[in-house]
């Protein structure tokens, strides 16, 4: 299929409806086309988004192996839709398997070089905490943690179990992010701090509580300085107290 003479891509609208009736063609068209080097982000980006409701098993196997094996920076323009699409579709790609659980957290690893670079620390958000913990889900950033998080639970852990050998290094690169991709993800783990706690006090002794300035979050919103980068707010005093009078007063619940 030629779909350059076709001009797919041209009409993004013409472009959307192809991926959402034919999604494995749309992919062998743009796999053929990285051959040459083209890596066409508006085209990619509109794929993914067809694919988070398309696509078979096998299809949405073939796409993450072609997001694997693209380069980072061909990748970096359509990284939300990318990281949108993983989490959208964990339960198919994770699987029950090793192979698949590999692959699913190899590509997570790869968006997560992109989502918490170097370039993208280096401006603090000033932001109501409301709209840090909006802010949360949307962004690649909250968006990868929050993946980490729907495995952990779908794995089923118990009371103290730790976590595992492939989320406990996740989720320590995630709490450890700098700058503006840090502060979300880590906005986002501490709305579960005590599921979180839960599974491993540990971790969370060590990771996400040193982060909390205990003093200043103890104010009314009012009554608080600008929050940094470093710190984890959530969306108001009130929910904070419940979070930690939960954790001190039943961990054996979510």
């Amino acid at each position: 299929m030629r779909l350059q003479a076709e001009q797919y891509f041209a009409q993004s609208d013409l472009w959307s409806v192809f991926c959402q009736a034919d999604p494995d063609r749309a992919l062998r068209g743009l796999r053929a086309r990285t051959e040459t080097g083209d890596w066409d982000d508006r085209a990619w980006e509109g794929l993914l988004w067809a694919a988070q409701q398309k696509g078979e098993v096998p299809f949405q196997q073939e796409l993450a192996d072609a997001l694997l094996q693209a380069p980072n920076a061909a990748v970096k323009p359509f990284l939300a839709a990318a990281v949108a699409w993983l989490q959208q579709r964990r339960e198919v790609l994770w699987g029950s398997n090793q192979a698949s659980r590999l692959r699913y957290f190899t590509l997570w690893d790869k968006l997560a070089d992109l989502a918490y670079s170097d370039d993208e620390k280096d401006n603090v958000l000033e932001q109501s905490e409301q709209d840090l913990v909006n802010a949360s889900v949307s962004a690649p950033a909250g968006s990868l943690a929050s993946i980490l998080y729907a495995c952990l639970v779908a794995s089923e852990p118990k009371q103290g179990c730790g976590l595992d050998r492939d989320l406990d290094p996740r989720f320590t690169r995630v709490a450890d992010a700098k700058g503006n991709p840090g502060l979300l993800a880590r906005v986002f783990l501490a709305q579960y701090l005590a599921y979180l706690d839960w599974i491993d006090p540990r971790w969370t002794a060590e990771k996400l509580l040193p982060r909390f300035a205990w003093a200043i979050l103890m104010l009314p919103p009012f009554g608080r300085p600008a929050l940094s980068a470093t710190l984890v707010p959530l969306a108001s005093s009130t929910r904070l107290r419940l979070h930690f009078c939960k954790l001190s007063r039943d961990k054996t619940s979510r």
